[in-house]
Protein backbone atom coordinates (compact mmCIF):
# COMPACT_ATOMS: atom_id res chain seq x y z
CA UNK A 1 0.00 0.00 0.00
CA UNK A 2 0.85 3.36 -0.77
CA UNK A 3 2.02 5.41 2.57
CA UNK A 4 -0.95 8.12 3.54
CA UNK A 5 1.01 11.40 3.70
CA UNK A 6 0.16 14.39 5.65
CA UNK A 7 0.76 18.32 6.27
CA UNK A 8 3.97 19.52 8.12
CA UNK A 9 2.64 20.07 11.82
CA UNK A 10 -0.85 18.51 11.15
CA UNK A 11 -2.73 14.79 11.78
CA UNK A 12 -5.73 15.55 9.12
CA UNK A 13 -6.41 13.46 6.64
CA UNK A 14 -7.11 15.35 3.35
CA UNK A 15 -9.28 13.40 0.32
CA UNK A 16 -6.48 11.97 -1.50
CA UNK A 17 -5.16 10.57 1.99
CA UNK A 18 -8.14 8.90 2.48
CA UNK A 19 -7.73 6.33 -0.82
CA UNK A 20 -5.25 4.16 1.32
CA UNK A 21 -7.88 3.33 4.52
CA UNK A 22 -10.40 2.91 2.19
CA UNK A 23 -8.12 0.50 0.40
CA UNK A 24 -7.48 -1.08 3.55
CA UNK A 25 -11.23 -1.21 5.16
CA UNK A 26 -11.91 -2.70 1.20
CA UNK A 27 -9.51 -5.61 1.85
CA UNK A 28 -9.97 -6.23 5.54
CA UNK A 29 -13.65 -6.29 4.96
CA UNK A 30 -12.84 -9.44 2.17
CA UNK A 31 -10.52 -11.27 4.33
CA UNK A 32 -11.73 -11.48 8.28
CA UNK A 33 -8.54 -13.30 9.03
CA UNK A 34 -6.64 -10.16 8.52
CA UNK A 35 -5.29 -7.23 10.57
CA UNK A 36 -3.88 -4.09 9.73
CA UNK A 37 -0.11 -2.69 10.78
CA UNK A 38 0.11 1.43 11.53
CA UNK A 39 3.70 2.59 11.24
CA UNK A 40 3.42 5.84 12.11
CA UNK A 41 6.45 8.82 11.08
CA UNK A 42 6.67 12.10 11.54
CA UNK A 43 10.09 14.27 10.36
CA UNK A 44 12.36 16.02 12.61
CA UNK A 45 11.30 19.37 12.26
CA UNK A 46 9.83 19.06 16.25
CA UNK A 47 11.87 17.28 18.16
CA UNK A 48 11.61 13.81 20.09
CA UNK A 49 8.45 14.17 22.41
CA UNK A 50 6.51 16.50 19.75
CA UNK A 51 7.21 14.01 16.19
CA UNK A 52 6.30 10.98 18.63
CA UNK A 53 3.17 12.69 19.54
CA UNK A 54 2.15 13.92 16.19
CA UNK A 55 2.88 10.37 14.85
CA UNK A 56 0.95 9.02 17.22
CA UNK A 57 -2.32 11.40 16.57
CA UNK A 58 -1.94 10.59 12.48
CA UNK A 59 -1.71 6.69 13.42
CA UNK A 60 -4.73 7.30 15.24
CA UNK A 61 -6.69 9.56 12.55
CA UNK A 62 -6.15 6.97 10.38
CA UNK A 63 -7.17 3.81 12.83
CA UNK A 64 -10.25 5.73 13.39
CA UNK A 65 -10.61 6.06 9.96
CA UNK A 66 -10.83 2.62 9.30
CA UNK A 67 -13.00 2.06 12.43
CA UNK A 68 -15.79 4.53 11.97
CA UNK A 69 -16.21 4.80 8.34
CA UNK A 70 -15.13 1.61 7.26
CA UNK A 71 -16.14 -0.41 9.97
CA UNK A 72 -13.16 -2.54 10.81
CA UNK A 73 -12.86 -4.14 14.54
CA UNK A 74 -10.31 -2.08 16.82
CA UNK A 75 -8.50 -5.65 17.55
CA UNK A 76 -7.47 -6.20 13.96
CA UNK A 77 -5.67 -2.66 13.89
CA UNK A 78 -2.19 -2.12 15.55
CA UNK A 79 -0.59 0.82 15.04
CA UNK A 80 3.47 1.55 15.91
CA UNK A 81 4.51 5.08 16.13
CA UNK A 82 8.30 4.62 14.56
CA UNK A 83 11.62 6.65 16.18
CA UNK A 84 13.58 9.07 14.16
CA UNK A 85 15.95 6.28 13.42
CA UNK A 86 13.52 4.38 11.53
CA UNK A 87 12.39 7.51 9.20
CA UNK A 88 11.96 6.68 5.84
CA UNK A 89 14.44 9.54 4.87
CA UNK A 90 17.06 10.59 7.61
CA UNK A 91 19.43 13.23 6.88
CA UNK A 92 19.83 14.94 10.40
CA UNK A 93 17.82 17.69 11.67
CA UNK A 94 16.07 19.42 10.99
CA UNK A 95 14.60 16.81 7.88
CA UNK A 96 10.97 17.85 6.27
CA UNK A 97 10.85 15.19 3.97
CA UNK A 98 7.28 14.52 3.03
CA UNK A 99 7.51 10.79 3.39
CA UNK A 100 8.84 11.42 6.83
CA UNK A 101 5.08 12.50 7.12
CA UNK A 102 3.15 9.45 6.82
CA UNK A 103 1.54 6.69 7.56
CA UNK A 104 1.89 2.93 5.72
CA UNK A 105 -0.40 0.17 6.41
CA UNK A 106 0.91 -3.38 5.88
CA UNK A 107 -2.08 -6.00 6.01
CA UNK A 108 -0.74 -8.89 8.54
CA UNK A 109 -2.66 -12.51 8.27
CA UNK A 110 -4.05 -13.35 11.60
CA UNK A 111 -3.53 -16.83 13.12
CA UNK A 112 -5.96 -19.57 12.34
CA UNK A 113 -8.23 -19.90 15.78
CA UNK A 114 -7.63 -23.16 16.71
CA UNK A 115 -4.52 -23.55 15.42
Amino acid sequence: MNPILFKTGQAALSAEGMAEPAKARDYLRGHPDTAVLAFADSDTRGGGAVTRALAARRAQVVRSALIAEGGIAASRIFVAELPETDLPIFAGRPVDGQSNRSVQLVLLALRQRGH
